[in-house]
């Protein structure tokens, strides 16, 4: 009789090495000082003895005694709200000489447990640390490039709001080159989604988003370009998901217009 293929199986449902069992151990002794020892170890066991998995229940079980409602009054008093992530017990914050706090791991004494904390704790933190430094570039970025765009006179004026703004921070319609800024454009597309102006703002024969300068007879009958319009939706906060909620939009409306049965 062949022998069962194991390599489909989670990591987590098979045999744990000794020196896994007691660097997962010790970890959340060392974290769950408040917890017996036979607590920590009968959910460890519960567990396949794995740190990913026993770690939510321990913490649950922590949260419920007298104990650790006391100890996050007074460390709340004395340190302020700290955010989820900084509370984990295998995660130190160290400061950069630029000021900056970066999350480092503590080492557990086991290389297998090191590399499971690494993806499922010390990645997210970094990519959150990532996004948020490239927020930061990019509005030190912006703020330097209007600077230096004033000082230059090369602001344009919207034709929908009247502000004025730096050439990579506009666009301009299809029909008659009207300038709308990138305010503007994510406003209108913002109002079309969740608002009352989508038959109003968006051309459905093209998918496009209508120009939204006033004109003297009526609404101007050029579009904003596709990519422009990407550009300018896609740069604010949450703008990827508005994006993406426009097109599955369009696409909703282009397969009821073409009557194709799904």
């Amino acid at each position: 009789m062949p022998f069962p293929d194991i390599s489909s199986l989670p990591q987590s449902d098979l045999f744990r090495r000794s020196r896994y069992k007691w660097a997962a151990k010790t970890s959340l002794l060392q974290e769950f000082k408040s917890l017996s020892k036979s607590t920590v170890k009968a959910v460890l066991a519960e567990k396949n003895h794995s740190y990913t998995l026993a770690r939510p229940v321990l913490q649950d079980i922590a949260s419920k005694s007298w104990r650790h409602s006391i100890g996050k009054f007074f460390s709340r008093w004395s340190r302020g709200t700290d955010s989820v992530s900084e509370k984990h017990g295998m995660v130190q914050w160290i400061t950069l000489s630029n000021g900056t706090r970066m999350p480092v791991l503590k080492e557990t004494g086991d290389a297998e447990l090191d590399h499971e904390l690494h993806y499922t704790v010390l990645a997210p933190l970094l990519d959150q640390y990532k996004a948020h430094q490239e927020a930061k570039d990019w509005e030190l970025a912006e703020k330097i490039n209007e600077e230096e765009a004033t000082n230059a006179g090369a602001l344009f004026e919207c034709g929908c709001c009247f502000s004025t703004e730096p050439f990579e921070r506009i666009a301009t319609c299809t029909a008659s080159h009207h300038v709308i800024c990138f305010n503007c454009i994510f406003k209108a597309i913002s109002e079309a989604l969740f608002g009352q102006s989508w038959g109003q703002s968006i051309d459905h024969d093209r998918g496009l988003l209508r120009c939204l300068a006033p004109t003297a007879d009526d609404l101007c009958p050029g579009c904003i370009p596709h990519e422009i319009t990407q550009r300018a939706v896609c740069q604010t906060r949450q703008g990827t998901e508005i994006w993406l909620k426009l097109q599955s939009r369009l696409r909703e409306e282009a397969l009821a217009k073409a009557k194709i049965p799904l």
